[in-house]
């Protein structure tokens, strides 16, 4: 008797795929709110957000790869869901999963480093009177001031 694993498991893996999708914006949200925004080690520069990110990315695929499942058109429609890839999408609401996770780490980064800077824009202006980053530039350029890096803090105000 031969087991037919795509009746027995197919709605498993299908409700698998639709609970990570739904679960991703949590995951990602949860791991931006606990990044300190400092390299993990010297050698790999990125936070540990990015380092989360990617390992429930990896996570993800390498449980679709372990399945080994046996029908390959299904096996692609299942990867297909996961990656998104196929999807034309404008906001995060319309992504499958990889999509969803890596458009919502985007958006909540770009926010907060927006919100950074403006902060730190507003301390300059009043340091250097109303010049701001142009005055910054300009002294730069001329010598007189020393262009320094940005630098993020770790209370960056991260919101959906």
């Amino acid at each position: 008797m031969k087991l037919d694993v795509r009746a027995l498991f197919g709605h498993a893996v299908a409700k698998w795929l639709e609970v990570t999708d739904a679960k991703t914006i949590e995951w990602v949200e949860r791991a931006v709110h606990s990044d300190a925004l400092k390299p993990d080690n010297d050698e790999m520069k990125q936070s540990s957000s990015a380092m989360d990110l990617f390992r429930i990315i990896s996570e993800a695929v390498e449980f679709l790869k372990k399945l080994q499942w046996p029908d390959e058109v299904e096996n692609a429609k299942f990867a297909t869901f996961l990656a998104g890839v196929f999807q034309f999408v404008e906001t995060v609401a319309n992504m499958k999963t990889i999509d969803k996770a890596i458009g919502q780490y985007c958006m909540m980064m770009e926010h907060g480093f927006s919100e950074e800077m403006n902060i730190q824009e507003e301390v300059t202006s009043r340091q250097h009177g109303h010049e701001g980053w142009m005055g910054r530039i300009r002294g730069a350029m001329a010598g007189d001031e020393k262009a320094e890096p940005f630098q993020f803090k770790s209370q960056v105000p991260f919101h959906t």
